[in-house]
């Protein structure tokens, strides 16, 4: 998936767009309601961003614990999905923000560090891009992981 053509519900607030410019992916966020985007959206989105991948580590050492006890191989195709999670330390983030007039939208930058793209070709030298679909995936993953969070909060 190069671009999602049109906002997608991400939480029960905003809905969420992706595309690919170049090497980075450019994420548009909304509000649901279509309103404004305040100062408290704004925290509110990057704070979420902080968990980019936790929901792809605990996905991949899950299947992997499964594996090791012998309960069932994992999918591979569910391990391929698993392998390559974006963890926010391995991104460059910038916030580009609202751009008047559209007063409405929030918009995010990401691309790969450059150790991270490094690491991805390898040998190979090859010119490494941050698939769109993997931050589109990873964020759509993200209200999971906030699901969990505040389920071991309650439990505690």
């Amino acid at each position: 998936m190069v671009q999602t053509d049109e906002y997608v519900p991400w939480t029960q607030k905003y809905m969420l767009q992706c595309f690919q410019e170049g090497k980075h992916v450019l994420v548009c966020v909304r509000r649901i309601d279509r309103g404004d985007f305040t100062p408290d959206d704004e925290k509110e989105v990057k704070d979420m961003l902080e968990d980019l991948g936790e929901w792809e580590d605990l996905i991949r050492t899950g299947l992997s614990l499964i594996e090791d006890l012998g309960l069932k191989p994992a999918d591979e195709a569910m391990t391929r999905r698993y392998k390559e999670p974006t963890r926010v330390e391995k991104c460059d983030i910038k916030y580009v923000g609202i751009v008047p007039p559209w007063t409405e939208v929030f918009r995010i930058a990401i691309h790969l560090r450059t150790e991270e793209m490094r690491r991805r070709a390898g040998t190979s030298g090859a010119e490494i891009t941050l698939p769109a679909g993997e931050i589109f995936e990873q964020l759509r993953n993200l209200p999971k992981w906030q699901t969990l969070m505040r389920a071991v909060s309650s439990i505690r």
